[in-house]
């Protein structure tokens, strides 16, 4: 599906235009701007200019939080502007009570080596272009809350940080804004729960794309949003991203140029309706009994309570039961031959999958070497390689998809010959109603996807039945009805693509592959008549066709992702260096080289890297425990400081006050706290925000070590760490620096075109490490 066209910049001026909007993604998308760097310091201030010159009312909230999950903390600057509605609220006097309002929430921080053009960039200006937009239009009723969080990248700090704003308390309603690509239409991805109401406003959006479906897929996904924090925090929204592009999410080519105008569109033209639609509505309950939700074609937005799913599933139980003494009585199937098809059914789809398991780890093995990150060591027919995304994800789907309807094909020619054609089919329906039925008692939300497809094709099953439409001289009639009837399975192909762009070449992507299998099994009386009339010396020709045009088209794909400058690599590689001993490292958690990074490592190593940080810390995948490691030239780098500002006993406790500063402007910390036991730390502080971390165990008994990271710093680059520990206890504090950049006079051969660096930490990055003991 196709996002919609964007608009001009000479759009009626209370319309939302991608190419006003643009501007926006332009400058913010400059460069990376990870939280504690320069360039996130000059997009905050320009998005600060942008929302005064909006005439809203701003302010920036500028603090320390720790992460929901304990472990680190982060100093985040947001942005906030609120945009007064008509409504009376506190202005009208003490009873007048507090003003409701609509938040709408982006992010305005990267990845440390992504330019954040999409991700979030993208959101951040369809926030800022909406925002010009209703003040172009008619006032609404409730006050617009504009926010643009800092730290989402991290560990959602901003959104945590302003649950504690007091204008938290006035949102009746959340919007988030995501991305997870650069292209493709902007989907509803996750609504709170009772979402009857927000199901409701969303049908109120010109381009709805949503179902209930998609919150379930995105609950098995390692992710989260900012939206996270407002959800597990009892308010009502929505969450929007778009998905197309994986291959550029995080990565340095997530760029101006490679984002999708009619993405922006999208994204923006659904926030400004539905912005309008809830901002004149009460808000006092956006809680509503749950619905299912869904599309059919384009952006046909369907919905219905949920309490409705058991007439339909009751509808389809008589419809499957008339079908079965039909097909009985017409002497077509037998229960027994129905029941074994049901087997049968099910062992196709185990060896289409296990058909399918070897050639994805053969496709891996065969891309490029610089496209998997090793995460563990594993068999050969494992799946030891993290993909950072394919650049043909549609190239390889239509591999897959043919190598499907071949092996498919051939399975069903053997079946066929043990069985009865309708007692197969039949045996497809018994197997998905029993998925059927398993959905509505397990996650009766999704139950919509298979029932429908399901409940058509007995319906044309039955129409055959009755009407004797499977004798030979009424094939045309036949094939009319069957085509009819699997119009609904049909729908089930947007949701295999969107299976498999979402996980491009990960272990998931047999599910999407599953799905279309079943998809062929709905649509086995219109394949019956495909393959009959392409029969050839009544061999299978038109499986063997499919499966040898699937082979050659995974060849052309595999070979279509070989590197350029339009696909670059990704190579990884950062510079380490110990204050203390005046040793250097060159380490990269990804192994072998490749052509660009080659330089670092003439004489490598590897090694768990103890020698800089001693219990492992520093991990960012798990599993990880190897690292690519070379001696590095020394570098005259002045190394952070850790400053005594005042040093208590008292009966039970010692008390630590210290300041943290790093003297050449780094962009964060990492501290390890190293005590002879965990029991002998009571407690600590970063700028007063308490904050849990991570227990490590030191190597040959030396302790143990409590990492906590901090992401972000103030202006002054300084951090106040508070640590309790029982009396007289000794202390060592193990402080990183981290920016992010290499040392330039150390980069002989310049990083050519065709090769970006890693996204996420560990990757273009000076570490300088200092050691000091209280």
């Amino acid at each position: 599906m196709q996002p919609p066209a964007p608009l001009p910049g000479n759009a009626p001026e209370a319309e939302f235009s991608a190419t006003r909007a643009f501007a926006h993604v332009r400058e913010i998308g400059r460069e990376p701007h990870a939280m504690g760097t320069q360039a996130h310091a000059n997009v905050r201030l320009y998005l600060l200019d942008q929302l005064r010159a909006l005439k809203l009312e701003v302010q920036v909230q500028e603090t320390t939080v720790s992460h929901r999950r304990g472990g680190s903390v982060g100093y985040v600057f947001n942005l906030i502007g609120r945009l007064k509605g008509q409504k009376p609220g506190r202005a009208g006097g003490p009873k007048a009570g507090p003003r409701k309002a609509v938040l709408m929430l982006a992010h305005y921080d990267s990845q440390p080596n992504a330019r954040g053009a999409a991700d979030d960039g993208s959101s951040v200006a369809a926030i800022l272009e909406t925002a010009r937009a209703l003040q172009k239009g008619p006032a609404l009723q409730h006050d617009v809350i504009f926010l643009l969080t800092d730290g989402e990248e991290y560990g959602l700090y901003g959104a945590q940080a302003f649950v504690r704003h007091p204008w938290a308390k006035d949102v009746g309603f959340v919007m988030n804004l995501e991305a997870r690509g650069v292209r493709g239409p902007s989907m509803t991805f996750e609504i709170t729960s009772e979402n009857g109401w927000a199901v409701d406003a969303l049908a109120h959006a010109p381009y709805p794309l949503a179902s209930s479906l998609m919150y379930e897929i995105y609950r098995i996904l390692p992710n989260s949003t900012d939206f996270t924090v407002f959800r597990l925090a009892g308010y009502s929204g929505l969450n929007s991203a778009y998905i197309d592009g994986f291959v550029h999410y995080h990565k340095l080519t997530d760029s101006p140029q490679n984002l999708d105008w009619g993405t922006l569109q999208h994204h923006g033209s659904n926030l400004l309706a539905l912005t309008r639609y809830v901002g004149n509505q009460s808000l006092d309950q956006t809680k509503a009994p749950d619905k299912v939700f869904f599309n059919t074609i384009g952006f046909h937005f369907v919905q219905y309570p949920l309490s409705l799913n058991w007439f339909f599933v009751g509808f389809l139980t008589v419809a499957l039961l008339i079908t079965v003494v039909l097909g009985v009585r017409k002497k077509v199937l037998t229960v027994g031959q129905s029941l074994a098809g049901a087997g049968l059914f099910l062992l196709m789809l185990v060896l289409i999958l296990a058909l399918l398991w070897p050639i994805t780890v053969g496709v891996r093995h065969l891309l490029p070497a610089a496209f998997n990150l090793r995460v563990a060591e594993n068999s050969p027919f494992s799946f030891a390689y993290y993909i950072n995304g394919i650049y043909g994800s549609d190239r390889f789907l239509v591999a897959y998809s043919l190598l499907t309807v071949g092996l498919f094909g051939i399975l069903t020619r053997l079946v066929l010959r043990w069985i009865r054609p309708f007692s197969l089919l039949m045996g497809v329906y018994l197997l998905l109603y029993v998925l059927v039925m398993l959905l509505a008692f397990r996650a009766p939300a999704t139950t919509y996807q298979f029932m429908f497809p399901l409940l058509f094709s007995v319906l044309g099953t039955l129409v055959v039945l009755y009407w004797n439409l499977y004798q030979r001289e009424k094939t045309t009639v036949h094939d009319s009805v069957a085509l009819v009837a699997a119009l609904p399975t049909l729908l089930l192909i947007p949701l295999v693509r969107l299976l498999f762009v979402t996980f491009d070449l990960q272990l998931p992507i047999v599910g999407a592959m599953l799905l279309f299998a079943i998809a062929l099994g709905l649509l086995l009386p219109v394949g019956f008549g495909i393959e009959r009339a392409l029969r050839w010396r009544n061999n299978p020709t038109l499986a063997l066709a499919a499966l040898g045009l699937g082979l050659l088209t995974t060849v052309w794909a595999i070979r279509a992702e070989a590197p350029s400058a339009e696909q670059p690599i990704h190579s990884q590689v950062s510079y380490y260096l110990d204050a203390d001993t005046r040793k250097a490292y060159w380490a990269s958690s990804t192994h072998p080289t490749d052509h660009w990074n080659e330089q670092f490592f003439g004489k490598p190593t590897l090694s768990p890297f103890t020698e800089f940080y001693p219990a492992g810390q520093g991990q960012r995948l798990p599993g990880q425990r190897q690292r690519l490691i070379n001696d590095a030239t020394v570098l005259p780098i002045e190394a952070p400081t850790a400053e005594v500002l005042s040093d208590s006993n008292t009966a039970t406790s010692r008390t630590l006050q210290i300041k943290l500063r790093s003297v050449r402007g780094a962009a964060g910390f990492e501290l390890g706290l190293v005590v002879k036991d965990t029991a002998d730390l009571q407690a600590v502080f970063l700028n007063n925000e308490p904050v849990k971390g991570n227990p490590m165990v030191m190597p040959n008994g030396q302790g143990q070590l409590i990492q906590v990271i901090c992401n972000g710093l103030p202006l002054n680059k300084e951090m106040t760490l508070t640590v309790k520990t029982r009396p007289q206890a000794s202390l060592q504090l193990l402080i990183y620096d981290q920016s992010m950049t290499l040392p330039a006079s150390l980069v002989k051969v310049p990083r050519p075109a065709d090769v970006m660096y890693e996204q996420g930490a560990g990757s273009n990055q000076t570490v300088v490490r200092k050691a000091y003991r209280f």
